[in-house]
Order: C-alpha cells, then structure tokens, then sequence
C-alpha cells in the first residue's frame, strides 16, 4: 500500500528522505514566526506529527492526490496544519531540486514512450503546452491588475510546461499574470 499511496516502496522513501538530509528537522513552515528558533517559543501545543510523517503526507497529496480533509482525518491533525505542511514542503522541494537537470534523454524518452506513440511520432521528445491557472483575486490592485485574464475572464496564472510523451511534467516555466500577452 505504502507504494500506491507515496509512489515509493520503503527503502526508496528511506533513501530520498536521507537524502533531503538533516534540514527537514529544522524547515520553516508557513505561516509561522520566522523570528521562532525553537519549538518551546511555538504556541499551542507539540508538535505530533515528525517531519518524516510530513513528508509522508506530502506524498500522499502529489501522487494519489489526497484531499485535504482526508489527509487531515489521517494524520489527526487540522485542516489549516495540512496546507501549513503542504505549502512548506513543496517550497522546500523547489528549493532543493530547482539545480537538477529534469529534461530527459532521448533514450530515456524512447524507453518511456507508449508504443502507440512511438509508432506515429518517431522524433518526439517533449510535448509543450501552454496552461492558465484560476486563482483567488488579489487584494494589491498591482497584482490584480496583472494577474486578471480577459480571456478567461478571472485572475489567473500562465505557465508553459514541458510534459515527456509518457505524460509526465518535467517543466514549468516561471508563472505570469493572466493579463500576459502571448504574441502569435
């Protein structure tokens, strides 16, 4: 189960959690103090959930797409502690992985590439498409300005990714306003 649920079997988890190494004990959570140094100065009460239970959760969400108030049910923790973790982590995440190299070989395409594919496009390496994100409407009148869409007619994000002919995502370009022209 544990490998439907985190994509990992447990000595695959064990080794991508040594890796993210020591830092994961001592990450800065959203919507926390950054003026907090330890765990006495939090308010409430301890915390019952490890970093490597956070981790854990974090998966759950990005490979089963778990919804947050299952994840909160499950780790025994509230709603708003789901997000804190999420948003924490996958910052976390960028931080670390934003250096590797995530295009892929073209022998690493032609291995991963569905037969019914490879029969049709021969040199297809990667497949780029341009996305629109919704998002709740700013309170800065800049950056409502800049991130409403005529054409979707709400505020929004754009993206360009770049997805493997398997259907993975192993690019997303920095996200622009909605109101960002693309020229034809």
């Amino acid at each position: 189960m544990l490998k439907f649920y985190i994509g990992f079997s447990q000595l695959q988890f064990d080794v991508v959690y040594e890796f993210l190494g020591p830092v994961v004990n001592n990450l800065f959570y959203w919507g926390s103090s950054r003026n907090e140094t330890n765990e006495s100065a939090k308010r409430g009460p301890a915390r019952q959930v490890t970093p490597k239970d956070d981790f854990r959760l974090v998966l759950c969400r990005l490979c089963v797409e778990l919804l947050v108030q299952d994840l909160a049910w499950r780790f025994v923790i509230s709603l708003s502690h789901v997000l804190c973790i999420f948003t924490s982590w996958v910052n976390f995440f960028y931080q670390q992985f934003k250096e590797l190299d995530t295009w892929p070989t073209r022998k690493q395409g032609d291995a991963n590439m569905p037969g019914h594919v490879k029969k049709d496009y021969l040199k297809l390496r990667c497949i780029i498409d341009a996305t629109e994100i919704f998002v709740e409407q700013p309170k800065n009148p800049e950056a409502q300005q800049l991130s409403w869409s005529s054409y979707k007619n709400h505020d929004t994000l754009k993206a360009l990714v770049g997805i493997t002919p398997s259907g993975a995502i192993f690019f997303v370009f920095a996200l622009f306003g909605g109101s960002s022209q693309t020229e034809s």
